[in-house]
């Protein structure tokens, strides 16, 4: 049997594509930088111009400097460290934590092994494979109880804390999306 879907919900699952390999690109920027980390940005320009001014400045600091602002932001003890537990109340490994790698075990998923389960780059991770699996009420879920009430504000200390122009852009990135995926979610609801 044929099922078709409006250009309306076809657009929307497009789009909801797309914003799952944003997020797993934007987990991905949030890892220590390493000798190939501006070749592979480089690749990506065409998919992500907003890295075009940022590629810029990271050359002229060199890796060094992209690694140690990696390390002052995100490394604890750090100015934007990357867990929820922490951005919640101010403990790694908090129960954010907990919940998220209860998330991943009843799923028989893992992320980043070796990191508490409520890093950053494992939520998205997570969320764009559950976006690219089409299982919508999980990510919507997943979304509400581990990312919307403190996502914003994170995007927004990282974009003032940064000291290069790559993580402040990846900052306002963070912000765009999340608005973008619960914009979707409604949409989705409805």
């Amino acid at each position: 049997m044929w099922c078709s879907m409006s250009s309306a919900e076809q657009a929307a699952k497009a789009e909801g594509e797309t914003l799952a390999a944003e997020l797993a690109f934007c987990a991905s920027c949030l890892a220590e930088p390493a000798e190939d980390s501006l070749e592979i940005l480089r690749e990506m320009l065409d998919w992500q111009p907003w890295l075009k001014e940022s590629l810029n400045e990271l050359e002229q600091v060199g890796l060094a400097v992209w690694q140690g602002e990696h390390t002052r932001l995100f490394v604890m003890p750090a100015v934007a460290a990357p867990f929820a537990s922490v951005q919640r109340g101010g403990m790694i490994n908090g129960e954010a934590a907990g919940m998220a790698e209860t998330f991943y075990a009843r799923h028989g998923v893992q992320f980043n092994p070796g990191l508490p389960g409520d890093y950053l780059g494992s939520l998205f991770e997570c969320l764009a494979w559950l976006m690219a699996s089409d299982r919508v009420r999980e990510a919507v879920s997943f979304r509400e109880n581990l990312l919307d009430d403190w996502l914003p504000k994170y995007a927004e200390s990282v974009v003032e804390q940064s000291r290069l122009r790559f993580y402040r852009d990846l900052g306002r990135r963070l912000d765009e999306m999340h608005q973008s995926l619960k914009r979707i979610h409604s949409d989705e609801r409805e």
